[in-house]
């Protein structure tokens, strides 16, 4: 299943990459057009030119040739005027087409470039969703700072998470867990602890434990029940999937949309909570129990 997921998840890649080469390569060629349609808006606007200046010497020939008139009239410079006004709104009016143009290639370009983006941060979310599939996340776990030695330590809290699921009578044996790992340096070593009593004074870090297969996660997840029953070093533990950075914040804002329902409630009826995990997280309104 992981290996189909990570096949598709390639392809979907490679199939972006494509996309990307493609966008790449048509904005090249709209480019050329636009350069091949300016040079020759460029060619016929000197074709243009080129036939004022010889109307406008032959109007200054004929001009010449009128010895009888009374009045000096410069009618060579305003046919002159008239024509550079007419060739300049010309090439306004084309220059104009052309930003459009360019304008409409940008756009283009910066859509495909955001579609790819979007597609590149889904499909990276959702392999580190499978990656963070068959993990969970225990909370206030016991640290053991009295070890030294960082790998004494590890299997000390392997041990004790193996303790914890048989305690549970969740079903695990020592190969369903493939390894356990903590978030970060033990309180004590960052200064939160009791100078008299080496304790630590803060919650300890939590431990991350992974599992070789998803159903012995699901196995641990459903007898979560237990725990309130187990002995005292176990039942104040919490235990909670390995969610994405995006699934945590989605939670987070969930949490906090509940407490300002609860809060704008005025009657004071209902009560407001997010529940659920994951993807599966939703807020639900609960009615209280008016006695």
């Amino acid at each position: 299943m992981e290996q189909k997921i990570e096949e598709g998840v390639q392809k979907c890649l490679d199939d972006s990459d494509k996309l990307v080469k493609s966008t790449h390569q048509q904005t090249i060629t709209l480019h050329r057009d636009v350069e091949k349609e300016m040079n020759k808006t460029k060619a016929e606007v000197d074709s243009e030119l080129q036939k004022i200046h010889t109307v406008v010497d032959d109007l200054h020939t004929e001009l010449n040739s009128f010895k009888n008139i009374n009045r000096a009239v410069d009618f060579n410079e305003i046919v002159k005027q008239q024509m550079e006004d007419e060739v300049r709104k010309n090439a306004e009016f084309t220059e104009k087409i052309m930003e459009d143009k360019l304008k409409i290639t940008s756009k283009a370009v910066e859509e495909m470039s955001n579609k790819f983006q979007e597609s590149k941060s889904y499909f990276e979310e959702e392999q580190d969703k499978e990656i963070r599939r068959n993990n969970i996340i225990i909370y206030r776990m016991p640290e053991h700072s009295e070890v030294s030695i960082p790998e004494e330590r590890k299997v000390i809290d392997k041990r004790f998470v193996l303790n914890l699921f048989s305690n549970m009578q969740a079903g695990i044996i020592e190969e369903d867990v493939r390894a356990t790992l903590r978030f970060g340096r033990l309180t004590v070593l960052q200064g939160f602890a009791d100078t008299a009593t080496g304790r630590a004074t803060a919650n300890p870090i939590p431990v991350l434990v992974q599992f070789t297969n998803r159903m012995a996660k699901n196995l641990v997840m459903n007898n979560l029940y237990k725990l309130k029953k187990l002995e005292e070093k176990f039942k104040n533990l919490s235990i909670a999937h390995d969610m994405t950075k995006q699934e945590r914040k989605e939670c987070k804002d969930l949490v906090e949309e509940a407490k300002k329902q609860s809060a704008e409630d005025t009657t004071g009826n209902y009560i407001y909570r997010a529940r659920g995990h994951q993807e599966r997280c939703k807020l639900y309104g609960y009615a209280r129990c008016i006695k």
